[in-house]
């Protein structure tokens, strides 16, 4: 009895609470899950307890079985003996014997699914472990995301502006050529008016020397007509070849009047 009560005793503590830790289920906010598990088994205590009651049952049938000075004259001790030692011992050993069964196969399956247990223990610090690389590998990711984002961005504005300033430049360049294509022009028009002014100053100095050359002839030619016509109105006529007639002299000052 006194082992029986230190087994209710034990069973009456106060369990000890177990930290709670964080539950994640899919697609659900996570929650803290309270868990509550005894210090010891109580399984394990009752099972105990059974074996040392079995044990005081046995000291208690050895006792009755077992005579001595007291139970010398008692009466009926040798139908009591036969009857413990026929039926109650071994009914008593076939129910130690299932107990202890019990126990084994509790105590086995027990540890099996302790072993499962730690299994599933393992793989699930192993999903933490997983998880946390995963979190790491997706945060190193979009740290990269951001890095070549970057990148482009400034490649974008640097090829921006490379191309405007080759844009720029192109343009001072045309404009350059342009400025200096019109100011060749311009000395082209101006060389040429100038060569033109040239010409025709040639070309009328040349007619005016020409005209000149002309008048003068034509004065010399009128002179020697006169000449000519007054040495006929003075002297018979003769027919001479070398001597022009009046008709062609005349001819001759319609020509140099017409220049």
């Amino acid at each position: 009895m006194k082992i029986k009560s230190e087994a209710l005793k034990e069973r009456t503590k106060v369990s000890r609470p177990i930290k709670g830790f964080t539950v994640y289920p899919p697609n659900t906010p996570a929650a803290l899950v309270p868990k509550v598990l005894p210090t010891k088994s109580q399984v394990k205590i009752l099972i105990f307890t059974l074996i040392q009651l079995f044990s005081v049952f046995d000291q208690a049938c050895k006792k009755r079985i077992t005579p001595s000075a007291i139970t010398d004259g008692e009466r009926g001790f040798e139908q009591t003996k036969v009857c413990y030692l026929q039926e109650v011992i071994p009914f008593f050993k076939t129910l130690k014997d299932n107990f202890e069964g019990i126990q084994k196969a509790l105590t086995k399956e027990v540890k099996e699914m302790k072993d499962v247990f730690e299994e599933l223990e393992a793989e699930i610090a192993q999903y933490a472990v997983d998880r946390k690389h995963d979190a790491i590998e997706l945060k190193n990711l979009l740290i990269a995301n951001d890095n070549l984002i970057v990148e482009c961005l400034s490649q974008e504005v640097f090829f921006v502006a490379t191309n405007s300033e080759l844009n720029v430049a192109r343009f001072i360049d045309m404009h350059v050529a342009n400025t200096t294509a019109e100011t060749r022009c311009l000395a082209l028009e101006a060389e040429l008016a100038n060569l033109r002014e040239t010409n025709n100053q040639d070309n009328q100095t040349e007619l005016i020397n020409h005209f000149s050359k002309l008048e003068v002839s034509h004065l010399n030619l009128q002179l020697k007509y006169q000449n000519l016509k007054d040495q006929i109105g003075n002297s018979p006529p003769t027919l001479d070849k070398d001597n022009p007639d009046f008709d062609s002299v005349f001819v001759i000052g319609k020509m140099q009047a017409s220049l």
